[in-house]
């Protein structure tokens, strides 16, 4: 077929380069760091203090560490409503202070069920901190960037994951466990008060809507994507039992830098993300999932 000369004009002129480095994609990523560093010193310093200083039990223990991914898995759906349907950076910054608040009931909690309730009222925001979060990078985000914005992101959490056990392990060491729980609750109000800056873009208000609890589930639930979310869950069942329990179980075998693991995993994280993020953009999803899966 025959093309004018106006749309030949336009073929020829390459293809402009959307910005990814916006003032408020780097706010996003600051904050997200900052929750970053805040959870993952706690991870591995938690085990220690609750198995050495509380004498807690091994049933306990693994209550205590799992009861946080449960709870946030109850809230996800609710926040998931709430932030297609509300103003996703008000929601964003006031879960943000909710969980800075919530590392002081480490600081009050003398027995097990203490943590354990802790836990999981800290779970039950995580999971609103999870959801509204990368949602709301999503709307900063170039759509034609989108693979590579979220890698990006996605990396600053994974850096957070990096350092944040080092520093946790050389603060208990040095300080012991309140000053971690403290300085995780500063590190999250900063986070929370970079996010406050952040300028995301209006959406419309939804009106509120009746509907049947057949249509609640179907948008709650993607069925086309129960796939893969059975394929993440089986990854993180490995991930999490050794995320956990690798500073406990160097400790009981006499490995004084059980902090270099976890900053080894988090730079072989942040590499591959360099390099995923742009395939994903150029539509090579099913391949880098069979290769993740492969190694």
């Amino acid at each position: 077929m025959n093309r004018t000369r106006d749309e030949l004009a336009a073929a020829a002129i390459p293809p402009v380069k959307v910005p990814l480095w916006t003032r408020d994609y780097m706010l996003a990523c600051c904050a997200n760091l900052m929750m970053g560093l805040a959870f993952f010193e706690l991870v591995p310093v938690l085990p220690l203090y609750l198995t050495g200083q509380l004498q807690v039990s091994s049933g306990w223990l693994g209550w205590i560490m799992s009861i946080y991914v449960l709870a946030a898995i109850l809230s996800r759906p609710w926040f998931a409503h709430r932030v297609d349907s509300g103003d996703r950076k008000k929601i964003y910054v006031t879960v943000y202070i909710l969980l800075a608040l919530s590392f002081s009931g480490y600081a009050v909690a003398a027995t097990a069920l203490m943590f354990f309730a802790t836990r999981f009222i800290q779970g039950l925001i995580w999971g609103g901190m999870t959801t509204s979060g990368p949602t709301m990078a999503v709307d900063i985000i170039p759509p034609s960037r989108r693979g590579e914005g979220l890698g990006f992101f996605g990396m600053t959490m994974t850096l957070g994951m990096c350092l944040g056990p080092v520093i946790g392990l050389q603060v208990y060491q040095q300080y012991g466990f309140y000053v971690i729980t403290w300085s995780s609750l500063v590190l999250c109000l900063a986070g929370a008060g970079i996010a406050s800056l952040i300028r995301a873009p209006r959406r419309p208000v939804q009106e509120p809507v009746q509907e049947t609890p057949k249509k609640v589930l179907d948008r709650l639930v993607l069925r086309v994507g129960i796939p893969l979310a059975v394929n993440v869950m089986i990854a993180s069942f490995s991930y999490g039992v050794v995320a956990v329990y690798s500073a406990l179980y160097g400790k009981m075998y006499g490995f004084k830098y059980a902090g270099l693991f976890y900053a080894l995993m988090g730079i072989g994280m942040l590499v591959s993300r360099f390099m995923v993020g742009r395939q994903i953009d150029r539509g090579r999803v099913a391949e880098l999932s069979v290769i993740s899966w492969a190694f």
